[in-house]
Order: C-alpha cells, then structure tokens, then sequence
C-alpha cells in the first residue's frame, strides 16, 4: 500500500492509500503523484492544501505564512511552498518570505557551500568540484576530506550555472 496525493492547480486537494495510481486514477479520476517517492530522502508526506512542486527534491511542502514575528519565524530546515516552488529555510529564526531572504529554491539544483550558510541532514551543495551530502542537522561546517559532518557524494562535478550563487 503507498499514499497517493491528487494534485488540482499545484496543490494537494485529497490524500488516500491504495496499491496503485492506476487504481486511485481509474476510480477517482484527477491527477494523482505518490508521495512515497524513493528518489530522495526528503519525508513525502503530503497533507491537503500543501504545495506541490514536480520538479523539487522535496516536492510536497506547507504553504508558506508570513511570521508575526520571532516567536513563530521559521527555523534552518523548514519548507515552504511559496510562488509556485517549494523552498527551503537557510538563516536561523527567518520572519522574511521566500526569494526575498535566507531561502532557497528546492528546485533539482544544487547549490553551491558558502561560509555562514546552515544545511540540513541530508542536504546535498557543491564545493571544490564535489557534491557533498551533510550527515547532520544544522551543519555549517566546510566540507572537507576527513570532516565527519559531511560525506562526497561525487568526485569532479562539472560545473553548473547554480555553481556561482
């Protein structure tokens, strides 16, 4: 049995179990996405009214909601669906919208290891022509050989237009 999302204008309009999306499509009808995806370790869990992005990593994330302030801004990790993409909180106690500040677009690309910026566990960046994967929650570490906090992915990624962000 998997979860199956049916998504209506990029949002998640109903959740169900079943064995199949041919089954969940044929007797529902609509559009339906697993949620149980194996292609990244990010959770799938998608609720109703969560944000989706076919193209993200994450792919299934909470509406974003302006904070009111520092008691309910967002911490390094969250997610967030917000103009049509799902992004993920970089800056520590972020009040600021997505694309505005200390966010990221959780969209395949990677982006690039720079001082300052917080990764969350499993969060993949590129640095000295490799991809690196964090193995902990809130690493500001540099990715180096020998640094346990992070593991290489891939030796001598070519370089990409995300690489200069």
């Amino acid at each position: 049995m998997s979860l199956f999302a049916e998504i209506v204008n990029g949002r998640v309009a109903r959740v169900v179990v079943c064995d199949s999306v041919q089954w969940v499509q044929s007797t529902l009808g609509g559009s339906w996405v697993a949620t149980d995806d194996s292609r990244t370790s990010d959770e799938q869990y998608a609720g109703i009214g969560m944000g989706y992005d076919a193209l993200s990593t994450a792919r299934f994330a909470p509406q974003f909601r302006q904070p009111a302030g520092s008691d309910d801004a967002y911490e390094i990790g969250a997610t967030a669906f917000h103009a049509g993409r799902v992004w993920q909180n970089i800056h520590d106690g972020n009040d600021r919208a997505p694309g505005e500040f200390g966010w990221v677009s959780r969209e395949g690309e990677l982006r690039r290891w720079r001082e300052g910026d917080t990764f969350a566990r499993d969060a993949e960046c590129l640095y000295a022509r490799r991809r690196w994967r964090s193995r902990v929650n809130g690493n500001r570490d540099e990715p180096t050989i020998g640094n346990v906090r992070w593991a290489v992915v891939a030796r001598e990624v070519p370089p990409t237009r995300t690489e200069g962000r």
